[in-house]
């Protein structure tokens, strides 16, 4: 694979590519990638915007392999500490051992969540812990309840909490196209036999109302700063267009629960998803 000057994280964190267009454009080349991991029976396992690569033009690439499994028509016996936790489904923090590719469609959520808010929506404060990330889900989703999720209680590692009502999506997501909205709440459904899959998230009315994804070669990727030993022009650049200013739904609201970082930022509290001597 070329060689990729940075990734959606980055965009992020650096405040380019926050139009409306420019997220529909983003969305749709990660469903598009998971669509075919799918189709070819393969789990990614670790989707994060750091593990989504951005190449000359545009592209978004799906990276780092590393935890992902095959799966087929028989349920193998999975690791439930797969996914960085931000982005971990309910029921692997619930201990779940045979799950399938709507694991990944949950990470898909948090990203698209992440990419309107400018933070991670699950986002926790170490310890990193499956309780403290529950009660962080818990908090905006509500409490699930056996009428939606009939098999929840019998999750290997379930643990009854306080009932909870759901937060209104329309108030976390002021100003969220009703599209949008819809989108988001299939794909973070706490049942994960009701969430929407990649191929059908394609065919969501999203990708068909206006507006319109920006084109990848469009795509703003890095902020242009002035160059004062250059009479003023400009600097940065990695393949698209460039942004005379950082603003937008990318900027983080506050440092402690700002988009996560890629593993490669050695400064950061950020969860990673651990490596395991099993499946």
């Amino acid at each position: 694979m070329e060689c990729c000057k940075t990734d959606l994280e980055k965009v992020m964190r650096k405040g380019t590519g926050s139009t409306p267009q420019d997220i529909k454009c983003y969305m749709k080349q990660l469903l598009q990638g998971m669509a075919y991991c799918h189709s070819q029976f393969v789990l990614h396992r670790d989707l994060k915007p750091g593990n989504l690569l951005i190449a000359e033009g545009g592209i978004v690439k799906l990276t780092d392999f590393g935890l992902a499994r095959t799966f087929g028509a028989e349920q193998e016996v999975l690791s439930p500490e797969a996914v960085t936790i931000w982005y971990r489904p309910p029921e692997l923090l619930f201990g779940a051992t045979k799950y399938t590719t709507s694991s990944d469609m949950w990470s898909v959520g948090c990203i698209f969540a992440e990419m309107w808010l400018g933070r991670a929506l699950f986002a926790t404060e170490p310890p990193h812990t499956e309780l403290s990330q529950l009660r962080t889900i818990f908090s905006f989703l509500g409490t699930p309840v056996e009428k939606d999720w009939p098999t929840v209680k019998k999750l290997p590692l379930f643990v009854e909490f306080e009932s909870r009502a759901p937060a209104p999506f329309e108030m976390t997501f002021a100003g969220l196209p009703s599209d949008a909205i819809d989108l988001l709440k299939q794909l973070l459904s706490m049942n994960p036999a009701k969430r929407i899959s990649a191929a059908d998230a394609l065919n969501h009315p999203y990708f068909e109302n206006d507006p319109k994804p920006t084109l990848p070669e469009n795509l703003i990727l890095e902020v242009v700063t002035k160059d004062k030993n250059n009479g003023g022009g400009v600097n940065g650049g990695a393949g698209g267009q460039k942004a005379t200013e950082s603003s937008g739904n990318f900027q983080a609201t506050s440092s402690s629960s700002a988009a996560p970082p890629s593993s490669s930022f050695a400064a950061s509290a950020t969860p990673t998803a651990r490596k395991l001597t099993w499946d």
